[in-house]
């Protein structure tokens, strides 16, 4: 999408300059700003250890451990057993998280094997505790509350977790009778945890560990592929022609819309459009706001960051929110730094600002 926006973006240099010079120094300079955003988010973010993939990919294990204790625990309420769509999320934010955790941490990357057993035992018993049933008859409480403590030993020492998993204490003496109606899923987190605690290796499927394209394999063959960026081609070469017919350069960024709200169908696109079009118009009324009563009252650079970075703190708290309106945040932002920071000093021309707002909100 970067990529994608970027090279859209450079298409709308050449109805502003003939020189070509100039050109190459435009497109240059926009790739000097992707860098240079991408470096200072990943030196803040080095200072949040929430944020890194080892901790995240721990706090993943250990919520998934904890709900497996629960679904044992309880295995006659529904709501502790985890439904198979929540296995696949689950699953699907593993794996990526597995793999940078091992690049970017020192204690997962020099023993990754043991922390892929540890995955991949996780994902199994998570896996078999969604069929877990309501217990008839005579239930085995023994073998669920020792599995239901082990389970959480595992959870508790995640957090230390330096040591091969075969040291770890894990009590799998249990031999009697099965008279539970979930024999059959005990025995096999049993079997799980025994391969755990002997060193078996326990891998990822093939087909997960292989490298992904960077396109889909049928997207030279594929029809739907090619109609959906003739759709967007179009949108934005229509845009394009009426802003030069109307000499209303101010709204070049609409192109940028074009391939910024496309999606497969007519419903996300429509839902993407309206949240488009309210984080602008939100971003639009912040701006004006601090502009016509803050503003005259702001004379230093520490005035100004005290201003603006509750904006942004918003647009960030947004932006990390619920899917659904995720995006507002992200618009939000944008707008407000198009409106309110193109400018090197305080602006005083209101008729000039609005309708530079109203040009980065309607775009």
């Amino acid at each position: 999408m970067v990529m994608a926006i970027a090279v859209i973006f450079s298409q709308t240099f050449p109805s502003k300059t003939g020189d070509g010079e100039l050109l190459v120094r435009l497109v240059l300079w926009i790739w000097v700003a992707v860098n240079t955003s991408t470096l200072v988010t990943l030196l803040v973010n080095l200072f949040f250890k929430q944020v890194t993939p080892a901790y995240q990919f721990k706090k993943t294990l250990q919520y998934m451990l904890r709900q497996i204790v629960l679904a044992l625990a309880h295995p006659e309420n529904p709501n502790h057993r985890p439904t198979f769509k929540q296995i696949a999320e689950q699953y699907n934010q593993l794996k990526p998280l597995f793999l940078q955790a091992v690049r970017s941490s020192p204690e997962i990357g020099s023993n990754p094997d043991s922390w892929e057993s540890l995955m991949m035992a996780t994902l199994d018993c998570y896996r078999l505790a969604a069929l877990l049933q309501p217990e008839v008859g005579c239930v085995d409480y023994q073998r669920e509350q020792t599995l239901s403590t082990i389970f959480l030993s595992l959870s508790n020492k995640l957090e230390a977790f330096s040591e091969e998993l075969s040291q770890f204490a894990l009590t799998l003496s249990i031999d009697h009778q099965d008279v539970s109606s979930n024999s059959a899923v005990l025995r096999e987190m049993e079997l799980i945890l025994t391969k755990l605690k002997v060193g078996e290796r326990l891998t990822l499927p093939e087909e997960a560990n292989k490298k992904k394209s960077i396109v889909v394999p049928d997207a030279l063959t594929n029809p739907i592929y090619l109609h959906f960026t003739l759709k967007t081609m179009l949108a934005s070469l229509l845009c394009y022609v009426f802003y030069l017919v109307v000499d209303w350069d101010g709204i070049h960024t609409c192109m940028l819309t074009c391939v910024i709200v496309a999606q497969p169908g007519l419903g996300p696109t429509l839902q993407k459009s309206w949240l488009r079009i309210i984080g602008g118009l939100i971003a639009t009324f912040l701006a004006l706001f601090l502009m016509v009563y803050v503003q005259p009252h702001i004379v230093t650079i520490v005035g100004l960051l005290v201003m603006v970075v509750p904006v942004f703190a918003l647009c960030a708290w947004v932006a990390a929110g619920s899917e659904r309106i995720a995006y507002v945040g992200t618009q939000m932002n944008v707008t407000f730094v198009l409106g309110f920071l193109s400018w090197f000093g305080p602006v005083n021309n209101l008729d000039g600002y609005v309708i530079g707002l109203s040009e980065s909100s309607l775009a």
